[in-house]
């Protein structure tokens, strides 16, 4: 039997020897040559990188690039101008047979910094025409040849009979802004306006990805990349996943732009307006909020006081954070914002912004102390609370004897009696069925309050029944301002009462009865129209501090 090792030694000297008829590996040190030769070039825009290509009869660049490598048209001049920068010394228009040429065959486009411009003047050559020269020599894309072509015979008074009919020598003068898709205009590191900086503040707030360092790679189309330095081109990316590009200095050429949103469905949004609100009304909607809307928007109180918030935009990033208080309120810079429903606003989920301002950190007083309230969870002995500070004789939940005659007497237990001006009042309790009647036989002037008859209802019926005008209206403080406070309530005046509620203020306001649970510091605007609040309580809880 023969042995594990030898086996395996056999094995090794048998995968030593070459096959029948199959060539022996190179000796050490020996060169190998390829049918084709890699470049990787380093150009001031990016990388070229080409291989080694002998041209054959009848072949053009242009045939090359399209036929064999598959370059998308619009993407031929920048191929072709790479194919001038690893090529110094060889006419892209005039290859000759059996020449050996580096054929790019990806183009690494980097757009950061300043470029060198483009020649402002181009000589003519053999087999030249105007469209030939501004597509293939300076990037001018299909859509944008009208234009181009216009302002090279404006520029040109000669080509004005025939812009076809171009002279080999002849010279021509290029305007500015012809450059192609892979030209930039705009000088990095120049100043922008504060409204770019601002937006993309705002944007992160809102729940999006602002990208701002390191670069974005973007393939265009077969063996073309464009990459972007990110502290120039901002990629924000919305909550949906939506993205925009951000070309803040207009650097990137109208064809590019739309070979971008083609390739990669982003938006580009190109230059930075003055204003803040003018910018995000070219970006915002692109993100994918959930809600984005304008006008006004509602918020809730409780209790008949809601705030109304005349927005640019109120912004809802995602579903959930309609339930999870996360619900942007986007204000116009000349929006008046009182502090104190702005801080109302926050307590209520609301995320509060003003665009192109800082919000207002001054706040108008607030009523001294804190704000009058009057318990109402017991309808009577609150009714009766009122009937006490205006010095009205009463009783709550008295027993009484009604003589109803004929030696007839029936006791009772009303809600309520006072007596104002010879005249006694009775709230009639709900049971006996007959109660109000029985009241009337021995006397009173029945006030009928059913159970379902809201506090603030009960006080403007004993301010009439006392005499003492009053109004029940609803009111918005401040007037005109872009967040404002409605809140329902009764007003009237009483100047002794007034200065017992509010110490020091019953010469400057009128008494505003409210059933909306009102903070000291929510009640300021109020106070500031001359409205002194007294706040009605109908359950446990107190109104918020």
């Amino acid at each position: 039997m023969i042995p594990a090792r030898t086996i395996l030694v056999l094995l090794l000297c048998l995968a030593a020897v070459p096959a029948p008829g199959a060539e022996p590996p190179p000796a050490q040190g020996t060169r190998l040559h390829f049918q084709k030769t890699l470049f990787v070039q380093q150009t001031p825009g990016g990388k070229v990188f080409a291989e080694t290509r002998r041209v054959r009869a009848g072949e053009t660049l242009w045939k090359i690039l399209s036929r064999d490598y598959r370059i998308d048209p619009d993407a031929l001049p920048a191929f072709v101008a790479a194919f001038r920068q690893v090529n110094p010394e060889v006419d892209p228009d005039r290859l000759v047979p059996g020449q050996v040429v580096r054929i790019p065959f990806k183009v690494e486009q980097q757009i950061a910094g300043r470029r060198e411009p483009l020649p402002r003047t181009y000589r003519v050559r053999p087999g030249d025409s105007l469209w030939r020269i501004l597509r293939r020599r300076y990037g001018v894309a299909r859509d944008d040849m009208g234009r181009a072509v216009a302002a090279v015979v404006t520029a040109n008074p000669r080509l004005r009979k025939n812009p076809d009919r171009l002279l080999v020598g002849q010279q021509l003068v290029i305007p500015e802004g012809l450059a192609g898709p892979d030209e930039a205009s705009g000088e990095a590191g120049a100043e922008l306006p504060g409204a770019h900086r601002s937006a993309l503040e705002l944007l992160a707030d809102l729940g999006c990805r602002v990208s701002r360092t390191g670069e974005t790679f973007l393939p265009l189309g077969r063996g073309r990349t464009v990459r972007l330095d990110a502290r120039e081109f901002p990629l924000v990316t919305g909550p949906g996943g939506k993205r925009v590009l951000l070309d803040p200095r207009s650097r990137l050429s109208p064809a590019l732009r739309t070979r971008i949103q083609d390739a990669w469905d982003y938006r580009v949004v190109a230059g930075v307006d003055d204003a803040v609100e003018a910018y995000l009304a070219r970006i915002l909607p692109h993100l994918g909020f959930y809600e984005l809307a304008e006008g006004v928007r509602t918020i809730a109180l409780g209790a008949g006081a809601e705030l109304l918030a005349e927005t640019r935009w109120t912004v809802v990033a995602r579903p959930r954070d309609l339930w999870e208080g996360a619900i942007h309120l986007l204000f116009p810079p000349d929006a008046a914002l009182d502090p104190a429903l702005v801080a109302e606003a926050r307590r209520a989920g609301f995320a509060v912004h003003q665009l192109g301002a800082g919000l207002p950190k001054v706040a108008a007083g607030p009523p001294a102390g804190r704000v009058a309230e009057l318990d109402m969870t017991d309808p009577a002995a609150g009714a009766g609370r009122l009937l006490a500070v205006f010095g009205v004789p009463h009783r709550v939940a008295p027993e009484i004897e009604l003589p109803l005659g004929g030696g007839v007497r029936y006791r009772i237990r009303p809600q309520l009696t006072f007596q104002d001006r010879g005249t006694r009042y009775a709230v009639p309790p709900p049971t006996p069925a007959r109660a109000a009647t029985l009241l009337g036989r021995g006397g009173y002037f029945v006030v009928s309050w059913p159970p379902d008859v809201a506090p603030l209802n009960r006080l403007g019926d004993l301010l009439g029944l006392l005499g003492i005008p009053h109004t029940r209206t609803t009111v918005e403080v401040p007037p005109g301002g872009g967040l404002r406070l409605r809140v329902s309530g009764v007003v009237f005046d009483h100047p002794d009462l007034a200065a017992l509620l509010y110490p020091g203020r019953a010469a400057t306001g009128r008494l505003f009865l409210t059933e909306a649970p009102l903070r000291a510091e929510t009640a300021a605007p109020l106070v500031a129209r001359g409205l002194l609040p007294w706040v009605v309580r109908t359950g446990p809880g107190r109104p918020l501090r």
